[in-house]
């Protein structure tokens, strides 16, 4: 999908920032392969980083956050909270200052507007494919598909 139809420059440079983070993390390079975004609750966010270290694959690091949203607007607010516990969390403490630096950063450094992106997209996903775009800066954006079980 992100291939076909884009990526926001903005958002890919945090993305990429972030890979770099994990390459040279002090626990020694891990390999990121994919952030996700997972909506739990209507006001939370767990921000997922799925990574390989040099002898395991698919290991997961959570950060959380909680977010603001208008129903009226579709402004959202992202702020990040304290971390829960678990493995996931126990992982995540080892690349906080990376994270806080790229997705985090990303997140909380303004607002954003919930919407069925991208736009160029064919109708036959416009109820499939969600998500955020910076508020006032229409190439600043993030999105995804809807519904998934992870």
């Amino acid at each position: 999908m992100f291939a076909t139809y884009g990526s926001s420059a903005a958002f890919v440079r945090a993305y990429n920032a972030l890979k770099d983070s994990f390459a040279t993390a002090a626990i020694g390079a891990r390999t990121l392969t994919s952030v996700q975004f997972r909506f739990t609750t209507p006001t939370t966010l767990t921000v997922r980083v799925v990574y390989n270290s040099p002898t395991s694959t698919g290991l997961q690091a959570d950060y959380d956050f909680t977010m603001a949203v208008s129903s009226a607007t579709g402004v959202t607010t992202f702020t990040k909270t304290t971390q829960g516990t678990g493995t996931s969390y126990n992982n995540a403490a080892n690349f906080t200052n990376g994270f806080a630096a790229t997705i985090q950063a990303y997140l909380t450094s303004g607002t954003f507007v919930a919407d069925w992106i991208p736009v160029q997209t064919p109708p036959s996903m416009y109820t499939k494919t969600g998500g955020f775009t910076k508020t006032g800066e229409p190439t600043n954006y993030f999105y995804g598909t809807l519904g998934q079980t992870l």
